[in-house]
């Protein structure tokens, strides 16, 4: 009625929207009809810059959105975050509008304020009917967003193995990487995405060993991770096991700081260096001793590891198996010939740091395997006086016991009579007592 008294349709409220953007945001298609034969302006957008072809899309409004294509409404009106109507149908899986937009060649290619194209919104939300329909349509395979992830990147890291197939079918590039250098098969290994890893290793010309600006590889970045299956098809593939990263960490490693005895296996078989230390120079054989993981002690011992690295303060494995009184590891160490006089920077063996702590278990396997109880740290500290000061009667009973009588034990037994001084009061008594009878 009010259109046929010449009522204008194009007034728009204090928002600068307009009746016909209003009657397609709530679906009124009747309304809608009426007022494009009334010729309403079909392109006037609100303070967002939203047109009613935006409002069509969102609502899901098919029937709203075919009656202004008809009129030829303005297909590439741009939201102020510069949203196209056909990007949003992508983002919202609008499949049937998706359609309309491109049927009327809407440019598939027009991308958002974070150069989001209509595709990577597709591929990033898991629409397939709607990625295939862009790629029907011939668009660009290569649009990147703001930080250059592909379209591929974010299929492959959001583990969508169905648009990854669409993509690769329409050979895209396997190998584009982001802004840090981190490819699909990257961020697939570092997601765990098993069947997209084997998609893109199996497509041609992919490159398993693209690091990224960390320097982590696919196989790195996986055995961080603990996907052993990933590990185990890039293994086949023949990526290089070697590699470490920035700080000099390589896939084994990585794999042992986490406890991941599969993985340490797995890549054991495949001849990946046991010695690679890292940027301090801990091998995997120390840092598995330090966390306890003797499973994965065992194994890097058979494959042959150094048992006598040292990290930048000289600390050997044994050192570490004695500090966190591993008895089993350090037994272990024992049997592959570890070096027992290895000291650190403190000038401190394995037996004096035993000793120090009074770990009597430890303490008598290391005298055992014949290990000189003299050897002093760099203030001239024995093992005898500092298990005096500390109070470890039965430390000392052990180290008297594998003594050899000599100038230096005799000297070293009335040092330590002075420094028992520092034990409890019952242990001095009974310290005093065995450093004098042995005197």
């Amino acid at each position: 009625m009010l259109l046929e008294y010449n009522c204008n349709p194009d007034l728009c409220n204090n928002e600068n929207k307009s009746p016909l953007l209003v009657a397609t945001r709530l679906g009124f298609t009747e309304i809608v009809k009426l007022l494009l034969s009334h010729n309403c302006n079909t392109n006037i957008v609100d303070r967002d810059m939203i047109s009613a072809s935006h409002e069509a899309v969102v609502v899901n409004g098919k029937e709203s959105e075919k009656l202004l294509l008809g009129i030829k409404s303005d297909m590439y009106i741009r939201s102020n975050y510069q949203e196209s109507a056909l990007y949003i149908a992508s983002l919202y899986g609008r499949t049937d509008i998706v359609e309309l937009l491109l049927q009327s060649k809407c440019n598939p290619d027009l991308c958002n304020t974070d150069n989001v194209s209509p595709l990577y919104a597709a591929c990033c939300n898991g629409h397939d009917d709607i990625v295939l329909s862009l790629l029907d349509h011939g668009c660009d395979l290569y649009k990147s967003d703001k930080d250059n992830k592909s379209p591929l990147y974010v299929a492959s890291a959001k583990g969508y193995t169905t648009i990854v197939k669409y993509l690769l079918e329409y050979k895209c590039d396997l190998n584009l990487c982001n802004t840090d250098n981190k490819s699909p098969l990257f961020i697939a290994s570092c997601n765990g995405h098993i069947e997209i890893a084997k998609l893109l290793l199996k497509g041609k010309g992919c490159d398993p060993n693209i690091s990224s600006n960390e320097g982590k590889t696919p196989l790195n970045i996986a055995a961080t991770f603990g996907h052993r299956e990933v590990v185990e098809v890039l293994l086949r593939h023949k990526c290089h096991a070697n590699v470490c990263d920035n700080n000099k960490r390589s896939s084994l490693y990585n794999a042992t700081l986490k406890g991941y005895t599969a993985i340490v296996k797995m890549l054991l078989k495949y001849n990946c260096n046991p010695d690679l230390c890292n940027n301090e120079n801990k091998s995997p054989l120390l840092d598995a001793t330090r966390l306890g993981y003797t499973d994965i002690v065992k194994l890097l011992l058979v494959h042959n590891c150094t048992p006598n690295f040292v990290d930048r303060d000289t600390i050997s494995a044994l050192h570490v198996a004695v500090a966190v009184n591993n008895k089993e590891i350090t037994k272990l160490l024992l049997e592959h010939k570890c070096d027992m006089y290895i000291r650190s920077k403190f000038q401190e063996s394995a037996l004096y740091i035993a000793c120090r702590y009074g770990r009597t278990d430890i303490v008598k396997l290391l005298l055992q395997n014949k290990c000189n109880p003299d050897l002093c740290e760099r203030n001239k500290e024995s093992s005898l006086l500092t298990a005096s000061r500390f109070g470890h009667t039965e430390t000392v009973k052990l180290l008297l016991q594998y003594s050899i009588k000599s100038d230096l034990l005799y000297k070293n037994l009335w040092t330590a009579l002075n420094r028992v001084k520092g034990a409890a009061d019952g242990d001095q008594a009974v310290i005093k007592n065995l450093l004098l009878n042995y005197v």
